[in-house]
């Protein structure tokens, strides 16, 4: 997905994923050594029960790493309004 990182200061940093249609529960992050993995898993049922005629927007499971210096951690994340915003300090 789509990604923002942005400098808050010399010492605090945030990663955003658009995540359109996941919600917390669908998106695990890990971290492995300085590797940042983020995977999501979304539900593919509709809440309607219905059928798509178009399917825009994409429901697909997804990995995305970051390798993060060795003195950065990662102190939160959450989802707002599709947003993934992962708050990195160092």
């Amino acid at each position: 997905p789509p990604h923002n990182v942005l400098r808050i200061d010399d010492n605090h940093y945030v990663i955003q994923l658009a995540v359109a249609g996941f919600s917390e529960g669908d998106i695990e992050l890990q971290t492995e050594g300085s590797v940042l993995t983020i995977r999501g898993s979304a539900n593919k049922e509709n809440e309607y029960n219905a059928e798509y005629m178009i399917h825009g927007i994409s429901m697909r499971d997804f990995e995305r790493t970051f390798t993060l210096a060795e003195h950065v951690e990662v102190t939160k994340a959450s989802v707002t309004n599709g947003i993934l915003s992962i708050e990195l300090e160092s």
